[in-house]
Order: C-alpha cells, then structure tokens, then sequence
C-alpha cells in the first residue's frame, strides 16, 4: 500500500550543489519511467494477469530493483533543499508527478513520497530570493517603454 508521507517531524533539509540536485531528479524521472515501461511490459505478455508467463517473472524483479533504486533517490532528494529556481522547479516537478499518480491510483506504488517535504523544501529554498524580482519576463514593449520614460 502507498501513501503520501507527511512527515511532521522532518528535519532540516541539506543543501547540495544544483548540478548534483538536479542529476538526482532526472535519474528519479528516469527510473520511474523505466519502472512504468517494465510493469507495461509485464501487462502485455500477461495479458493483464490473466496467463502465466515466465519472462514475467525476469521483469517483476527488474522492475523491482528500478523501484528500489527509484525511492533511494526519492528519499536523497526529499532531504535535501534546492539552491536555485531550476532545482525549485525540478522539485516542484517531482510534487506533481507524485500527486498526479496519486490522484489517477491512491494505493498505486508511485504515489508515494514526502510531498510536504519537498515543498517546504522548495519554500526554504525561496526565502532568500529577492521578494520583489518577477517570475514573468516582461513584454519587450513594456521594457522598451520604461526605459525610454527613465
């Protein structure tokens, strides 16, 4: 059974070099993706479970190692806060995929994780961007017409 973790007596998240953050979610986005290709696998042969057959047994294992391998790095990463929007968003990112398994199956493996975690994470990360820098580029227009006023 999966459930969404809401850990309440979190501690303080590590901060870590961006590059190595990043590389991090996008080894997770890979193993999940792979753990999504294998289980497909294992449906089609299977017919959805409905015969046996004995290469499934090879994918259930390897599926459970990608899985395995997956929550490792979920757990390093649910640990850790981002140095930049990039790794923000990367975070956020990971929130969505999670919710969003969440949501199409609550008891699905991949609907598992710290999503409170990650974003509070994501927040401490934000604290010490500049409240004021906008997070829309402006029109070309808009800027051209505030320097020509200046």
């Amino acid at each position: 059974m999966s459930v969404i973790a809401i850990n309440a007596d979190a501690k303080p998240a590590k901060i870590i070099p961006d590059e190595l953050f990043f590389q991090m979610v996008c080894e997770w986005k890979k193993a999940r993706s792979q753990y999504q290709a294998l289980t497909a696998e294992i449906d089609k042969i299977t017919m959805g479970g409905l015969r046996e057959h004995d290469a499934s047994d090879q994918l259930e294992k390897q599926a459970s190692q990608v899985l395995e391998q997956m929550e490792s790095i979920q757990a390093h990463i649910e640990s850790w806060t981002p140095e930049s929007v990039l790794t923000v968003r990367a975070s956020l990112t990971m929130t969505m995929d999670i919710l969003a398994a969440f949501q199409a199956e609550p008891e699905g493996v991949l609907s598992g994780g710290d999503v409170l975690g990650l974003i509070r994470n994501a927040i401490s990360a934000l604290e010490y961007a500049d409240s004021a820098m906008a997070l829309k580029a402006e029109e070309p227009t808009t800027r051209a017409l505030k320097v020509a006023v200046a």
